[in-house]
């Protein structure tokens, strides 16, 4: 080509519909829409028929439902803004907006879960069966149709309540796939990156920050429950950690007095800073110990392969851990008789997850193969998986025998829909695979005991195991997860 040819070539100063339209495109945008809608319709086919109009529980039950979330979930599991999804509700955007609609009957299921009125419970479950407990919420999940769910549904909230609602039952099999979804919808919009939406405080910035964050909790124990790849990677994300600040300040007039705690008020997210950090940890193990090709064999040292490098990772986590508990806030430190009792089960969220960690870093240890390369470090480790599995079922224990919860705080919500006290079991987020987890290590420990020749109190071990059975009875009235692990 000469360069008069280049000189002559014309280049259009604008997008050429051909290659940008995604079809069917507006009619606005087609000249003659008559002659091309019915062609163009390859890659948006139109649906076949219209969605059904979604069905919301009456005023009364749906309010108490919204408050049995947001009483019992949402302090441990943040999820929502509350102020801003009350605004939403109170102008019927669930009656116009589907997206939200959407999120108002996910938030309503797991409310179901705390709630003993009879209109939550499937319409064909047989009375006083097991069946019926666990069909709680599920009219509502029904309803949702995952294929048509927007990414930019508020703060992608819709795919974590769809997870943790899911995660619970017998049917778990489709959350690894929508919590992929959800992170790379996630990443879509940039809110894995420090400055997504600006350096200053917002609403929808904490939102988002709050969402990434509780994608990358979810990502990690399901990868750990599941045995799959995960889908976040500490080193793809840089995002801050949520601020410290509780929900209704994150509002005023005055914008310089947004997002600040009042002096002396000790703040409910200061538990979720501290499980974040918990998660980092969890999050290194998963990559330098539980990896399908470890460090070492990406970059080819061949020194550092296998049991070596174990050690040393177990050693710097174990560490890490031991730092990491010293900084647990004081209001949050372990206290079988605290009187604030959000506080008593965001204590008791951390240990155990904290304990469940310890297990996961050091049970790699445990088996017969490392210990013939590190005899000693293997039996260390060996006993810290038992003591960890034993404290954090003393601790399961103790929050199963609170569960009547007799506070003004939490029976404001409980007596909302039944004049008698809330008695149904409940469990935190993952505490029924914990506990499964704990007692199968105990058991492990018994087991390696034995056969080593060392003293074990087999009565002790056993009365252990037999406690984590009771209390996933306890659990399993709600939760078909916890009645398929014993």
């Amino acid at each position: 080509m000469q360069l008069a040819d280049v000189q002559e070539t014309h280049f259009e100063g604008k997008k050429r519909a051909a290659f940008w339209n995604i079809y069917p495109v507006c009619s606005s945008l087609i000249l003659n829409p008559s002659n091309l809608t019915t062609v163009l319709q390859w890659q948006c086919p139109p649906p076949q028929s219209p969605l059904p109009k979604l069905s919301f529980p009456p005023h009364g039950l749906l309010m108490s439902l919204i408050d049995l979330f947001f009483v019992h979930r949402n302090p441990l599991f943040p999820l929502l803004h509350r102020p801003t999804f009350q605004r939403d509700l109170d102008s019927c955007l669930h009656e116009r907006d589907r997206g939200f609609g959407e999120l108002v009957l996910s938030v309503c299921a797991l409310g179901a879960r705390f709630s003993s009125d009879e209109r939550i419970f499937d319409d064909d479950a047989p009375l006083n069966s097991e069946e019926r407990g666990h069909s709680a919420g599920w009219k509502y999940i029904n309803q949702i149709d995952i294929l048509q769910m927007q990414e930019t549904t508020p703060s992608n909230a819709l795919y974590k309540s769809l997870v943790v609602f899911l995660s619970s039952t017998s049917s778990p099999g489709p959350i690894w796939i929508l919590l992929s979804i959800g992170v790379r919808h996630a990443q879509a919009v940039g809110a894995h990156r420090r400055t997504f939406l600006g350096t200053k405080p917002s609403v929808q910035q904490e939102l988002w920050k709050r969402a990434y964050w509780a994608l990358i909790n979810l990502d990690s124990f399901t990868s750990i429950f599941l045995g799959r790849p995960k889908a976040t990677d500490p080193a793809e994300y840089d995002l801050d950690l949520p601020i410290e600040c509780d929900e209704e300040f994150w509002e005023h007039p005055d914008p310089e007095q947004a997002f600040k705690q009042p002096l002396g008020q000790t703040s409910l997210s200061a538990y979720w800073r501290t499980f974040l950090k918990l998660i980092d940890i969890l999050a290194f193990a998963q990559k330098n110990i539980y990896a399908v090709k470890k460090p070492p064999e990406v970059w080819g040292s061949s020194d550092l392969w296998g049991s070596s490098w174990d050690a040393r990772v177990v050693s710097e986590l174990d560490s890490a851990l031991n730092q990491w508990v010293d900084n647990i806030p004081h209001h949050l430190r372990w206290d079988p008789h605290m009187q604030n009792l959000i506080f008593f089960e965001q204590s008791c969220a951390l240990y155990c997850t904290y304990y469940f960690v310890q297990i996961h870093v050091h049970r790699p240890l445990t088996s017969i193969e490392q210990r013939q390369h590190y005899s000693g470090m293997s039996y260390s480790s060996l006993g810290v998986c038992a003591n960890a599995a034993r404290s954090c079922l003393h601790v399961l224990d103790l929050h199963s025998k609170r569960q009547d919860f007799h506070s003004p705080q939490y029976l404001s919500a409980s007596l909302s829909v039944t004049s008698e006290p809330r008695l149904i079991p409940t469990q935190m987020s993952n505490s029924a695979v914990i506990l499964f987890n704990s007692a199968i290590m105990i058991l492990l420990n018994l087991w390696s005991g034995k056969r080593l020749g060392l003293a074990t109190d087999m009565k002790r071990e056993m009365e252990d195991v037999q406690l984590s059975v009771r209390i996933l009875k306890g659990y399993e009235k709600r939760y078909q997860n916890a009645g398929r692990m014993w």
